[in-house]
């Protein structure tokens, strides 16, 4: 995990900047489950276009 760091670090900026942009926001779907899954399927080599 701490080679992948730095990109978790990126990944979970980005997800929060784009929380920032909007008034209101359902923080489970849009973080909470996205960061994780992001970082398995980059893990694993799989594509991750679909989320």
């Amino acid at each position: 995990m701490r080679k992948l760091e730095g990109e978790i670090r990126l990944l979970a900026n980005q997800l929060i900047d784009n929380l920032l942009e909007k008034k209101s926001c359902d923080f489970v779907h849009e973080f909470a489950e996205v960061l994780p899954v992001t970082v398995f399927m980059q893990m694993m080599g799989l594509p991750i276009s679909g989320l």
